[in-house]
């Protein structure tokens, strides 16, 4: 999954020598993307709330927790709030922002679409996945912080928190 998504990434990295093509992947989950996407060249920081992923997965992929060190692949044991409201990122902006599969996890989703706009540059590009249940039986399985969101609703949302859809 993560080559595909990056093939279409790639499309918009920017060719501008000041641009460090930043990535921000939120919900990096086991990071497999982000390390993908790092070693395509792009600069990258993932935030992920699974406390499993964070002290389990992702230290065997080399990367660390640290806060500064622009040399090092970062993940932050975050939501995206609070990432934007204690960090460390008032001047970091992101070229591409990726969030697969994590706005139906979202209490408020128009909310969080609201929060990756300020931190994507002027012409930056975000990239959303909603993940579509195989089946009723799955729809019903899902978690009680879980909400279905079709592809038209997504796409409306995203129009709505001012995004343009191309």
């Amino acid at each position: 999954m993560a080559e595909k998504e990056l093939e279409l990434i790639n499309n918009f990295r920017t060719t501008d020598s000041k641009s460090k093509n930043c990535l921000l992947d939120i919900g990096c989950g086991a990071g497999d993307f982000i390390a993908k996407a790092h070693d395509d060249g792009w600069e990258v920081i993932g935030t992920e709330i699974s406390t499993y992923a964070v002290k389990h997965i992702i230290p065997r992929l080399n990367y660390k927790m640290i806060e500064d060190d622009k040399n090092v692949k970062r993940v932050y044991h975050t939501t995206l709030a609070d990432f934007i409201a204690k960090k460390q990122i008032k001047k970091m902006l992101f070229d591409v922002i990726t969030a697969f599969e994590v706005l139906e996890l979202m209490h408020d989703p128009q909310a969080f679409l609201a929060h990756t706009k300020e931190v994507l540059n002027q012409g930056g590009r975000i990239f959303v996945g909603i993940s579509a249940p195989e089946s009723i039986s799955q729809l019903t399985r899902l978690a009680e912080n879980q909400f279905h969101i079709s592809e038209r609703v997504g796409i409306r949302m995203l129009e709505k928190a001012g995004f343009k859809i191309i």
